[in-house]
């Protein structure tokens, strides 16, 4: 299965359209990265805000253990202090956890966008390999059979442009005779189409004066 033409000009689309999907792929991929890098951007003011919540934490934590050693009083002063500092550490949690899926939420939009582009042009790109190495093959296995080339020669008449085929004087009346030289030209024709092997014997057609 050829998945590229020989060296020819069709050869060198075939690369500039390859080099295109991969600018394609680089692309979407930093597109993808710096959207994602703007939705984590978002988790920003909550790691701030849950910063400020571990301090008062921790700051209450500190309240609570000096009022514990007041004499008489020091229980009751800590109860109210305890839980007030329990109510903080759950509101940060809860801000830790919005941070955190506000990164995992860019992680995975990042990722679905980059994929998505890239599934586009892959299927594009593989589509294109597809059609050519099929056509390929099925000329390939058109010669091997008896009397493919004439086959090979009359498709030629339904896709080469009537300019071509009008650079060879005579060519229907040569290719009904079975004129090897006609044959081999058209087939030749069918085959450049491809830039595949061109088969010996057809030679340059004269032009009509």
């Amino acid at each position: 299965m050829r998945l590229y033409a020989r060296p020819s000009p069709l050869l060198r689309r075939q690369l500039t359209f390859d080099a295109l999907v991969v600018i394609w792929l680089v692309l979407w991929w930093k597109l993808s990265a710096q959207l994602s890098a703007k939705i984590t951007a978002l988790a920003t003011p909550a790691d701030r805000a849950s910063d400020t919540l571990a301090t008062i934490t921790r700051g209450l934590g500190s309240i609570g253990e000096a009022a514990a050693r007041i004499p008489l009083v020091g229980g009751e002063i800590q109860r109210p202090v305890a839980t007030l500092a329990g109510d903080v550490a759950h509101l940060m949690a809860s801000t830790q956890a919005q941070a955190e899926e506000t990164r995992q939420t860019a992680t995975e939009v990042g990722w679905w966008v980059f994929a998505l582009a890239s599934l586009l042009a892959v299927s594009w790109w593989a589509w294109h390999k597809y059609r050519y190495a099929r056509a390929t093959a099925q000329l390939t296995s058109l010669l091997t059979r008896p009397g493919g080339t004439k086959l090979l020669a009359f498709r030629a008449l339904a896709h080469q442009p009537l300019r071509q085929l009008a650079s060879y004087p005579h060519i229907v009346d040569e290719l009904m005779r079975g004129e090897q030289q006609a044959v081999v030209w058209l087939a030749n024709l069918e085959l450049r189409r491809l830039a595949m092997a061109e088969l010996p014997g057809g030679q340059q057609p004269v032009r009509c004066e």
